[in-house]
């Protein structure tokens, strides 16, 4: 289980996993399972699903949409971001480097480089 401690949906990947948010990984079921922790229920997901890292993103994820999203604000436009912190997804404005949590409050850089 090494450097497997957090996982999010690969891009392009549609499961009931939200994009852009990392889960903790608690457990292994088999060679192709691992267990996250979403909302505190343990659930099973196939490993070629995910993408993985070995610590807690620091950052937030930058999500875009390519098909319209009936949970999202329809202002919202083709991309957001989720908070490394709380995973409360934020309207992003412009391309910005960091950015505060309306959630939370907590100050972060933005990865753009990594986008889902």
């Amino acid at each position: 289980m090494l450097n497997m401690t957090w996982a999010r949906p690969q891009q392009g990947v549609v499961h009931i996993l939200r994009r852009g948010a990392w889960y903790r990984v608690v457990g292994r079921r088999s060679d192709n399972v691992v267990v996250l922790d979403v909302n505190r229920k343990n659930v099973p997901v196939d490993v070629r699903l995910l993408q993985f890292r070995g610590e807690r993103p620091k950052a937030w994820s930058v999500v875009r949409v390519s098909l319209p999203q009936p949970k999202l604000p329809p202002d919202w436009g083709p991309t957001y971001v989720v908070c490394p912190q709380c995973a409360h997804r934020q309207k992003l404005v412009n391309h910005p480097g960091e950015m505060v949590c309306d959630e939370c409050e907590g100050l972060y850089n933005v990865e753009w480089e990594v986008a889902v």
